[in-house]
């Protein structure tokens, strides 16, 4: 069994806090978690809507998609 919050790395007190596999010392590591997770959704989103080019011609790709690959 884990002994570690996944977000902080801190221990756990007497409640821990789940979101699925993943567990939290405080509903603050939680709230902070999955907020980062939903941003990371929205971009990865905007990244997919990307336009790759009109008439054969490719834009220059973004240095986070670049990242990404």
């Amino acid at each position: 069994m884990k002994k570690r919050c996944d977000s902080c790395g801190g221990r756990f007190g007497l409640v821990r806090h789940r979101h699925f596999w993943q567990q939290f010392c405080t509903k603050v590591c939680k709230q902070n978690r999955l907020q980062k997770l939903a941003s990371e959704k929205e971009r990865k989103a905007q990244l997919l809507q990307w336009p790759t080019g009109t008439a054969g011609r490719r834009h220059p790709v973004p240095p986070d998609v670049a990242r990404l690959v």
